[in-house]
């Protein structure tokens, strides 16, 4: 055994030092490999060797290679509208199967790992064999150190950039086992970005806590631009679900933020897990979309984010429900359904109805307002895509709709664009009028083109 950990660190050592990526691409590839070490070797050194490569990725490696694995497949949509849909994988992040976020900024295409990896090219790539991203230096390491980057593979949860400022919301460690949704901020710098602290609150969900849940997964994290000064964070409820009804916790809630000052306020609360969030200036209004439990993935707006705070009813209220099934484990069932009756109805209860609520849940993900000139339509529209584990009753797809006088969808023009894949992410390119996704079990950047 400590004859194999030898060889394999000298051989680690010299990949490094020759900065060769794509021979290291490839070993992430190799799943058998990977697993062998990772269930073999020693705790200790399974440590050494992932703090080793997390130095590579972030301190040592110029570029992130994704190979044009689909070109310009022409897709149907439900109500046959043509797309053409070209995809470019990466082995490494579809090895970890972690995701990544994107960002359009000055013609460039951003790309945050969620290890807190980032790089750009310029959005304008089409027809490229290979697609090469430049990395950006960062001071993450020195902010969270190696051992916190590998212990969270899902330490990142969004980036948002805007007026030459970078923005990256994370999990943030702010006590020994006691977390929190946070948010750093740097200037926009190609060459090293230095980030600081602009939103750490003093609140956290401790890991071992007294409702006995706690799951990071449900740490909101998604960001969107808001009024002068002020961006929006969406942060979950890390399954403390007692928090999002509690005004005084910032649990569960949609909050702005003063970008210089780092003071916050609640715009609305009862949310579970926020995993889109996008505020349209035109019409201010702002879309944000959440998971449900079993099923009951919502779509959910606030027609006035500067009047009162809006509440949106988890755990009061949800058309899904508890997996905790009667049949499977009566009492925790029962004991589930008293802390949160999930009750089928918001306005009955005093809460926002969803403007959508999905049954079966289908994973809603990112959501945005794609302009009319993209599918050729007479008015802009809401487009939303989705995660799910399956390609059935619109999951892993991209959601196009528009909206009544009355702010309920029309569902004559409801689209769904089928894409077989988790999706991530989404941002919409203005300049080229295309869609970019990241499809996170896919390891993938994606281009949605409409079919002239």
């Amino acid at each position: 055994m400590k004859k194999n950990i030898f060889i394999f660190s000298i051989i680690l050592i010299i990949l490094i030092s020759f900065n060769s990526h794509k021979i290291i691409d490839q070993i992430y590839a190799q799943k058998k490999l990977i697993s062998m070490y990772q269930n073999k070797l020693p705790e200790k050194y399974q440590v050494i060797i992932r703090e080793t490569l997390a130095f590579y990725n972030h301190k040592m490696k110029k570029k992130m290679v994704f190979e044009n694995t689909l070109f310009n497949d022409e897709i149907t949509s439900n109500k046959k509208n043509k797309y053409l849909l070209s995809i470019y994988t990466n082995n490494m992040i579809k090895k970890k199967r972690h995701g990544s976020y994107l960002e359009i900024y000055d013609d460039n295409l951003f790309l945050i790992t969620r290890t807190g990896i980032i790089a750009f090219t310029n959005s304008n790539f089409s027809n490229k064999k290979d697609l090469h991203l430049e990395i950006i230096r960062t001071n993450l390491n020195d902010l969270l150190g190696w051992s916190y980057i590998t212990k969270w593979p899902i330490l990142i949860w969004d980036l948002l950039i805007l007026n030459d400022k970078i923005y990256i919301s994370y999990l943030n460690e702010i006590k020994k086992e006691c977390y929190n949704t946070s948010v750093f901020v740097a200037d926009l710098n190609y060459k090293k970005i230095i980030f600081k602290e602009l939103f750490t609150p003093d609140q956290c969900v401790k890991r071992y806590n007294s409702y006995k849940k706690f799951d990071p997964i449900q740490a909101g994290g998604a960001m969107s631009s808001f009024s002068d000064n002020n961006i929006l964070l969406a942060i979950g409820e890390f399954k403390f679900r007692d928090l999002t009804q509690d005004p005084k916790s910032i649990f569960g809630k949609i909050i702005k933020i003063n970008v210089n000052t780092g003071e916050y306020k609640i715009i609305s609360m009862g949310h579970r897990n926020q995993q889109g969030l996008y505020y349209d200036k035109s019409d201010n209004i702002i879309y944000s979309t959440e998971h449900g439990p079993y099923g009951g993935g919502e779509i959910n707006i606030n027609l006035s984010p500067s009047g009162e705070v809006e509440n949106y009813g988890w755990p009061v209220s949800s058309y899904g429900e508890h997996y905790a099934r009667k049949e499977d484990n009566p009492i925790e069932h029962k004991m589930e359904y008293e802390r949160a009756p999930l009750y089928k109805s918001h306005k009955d209860y005093g809460f926002v109805e969803p403007l959508k609520y999905f049954v079966p849940s289908v994973g809603p993900s990112a959501i945005s307002i794609i302009p009319s000139n993209f599918n050729n339509v007479d008015e802009k529209q809401i487009s939303m895509v989705s995660l799910g584990h399956s390609d059935v009753g619109g999951r892993r797809a991209i959601h196009f709709f528009s909206l009544n006088n009355d702010f309920t969808i029309k569902t004559k023009t409801y689209d769904i664009v089928h894409l077989k894949k988790r999706i991530r992410d989404m941002v919409y390119a203005d300049k080229l009028n295309k869609i970019f996704l990241f499809m996170d079990y896919s390891g993938a950047i994606a281009v949605l083109d409409r079919k002239k």
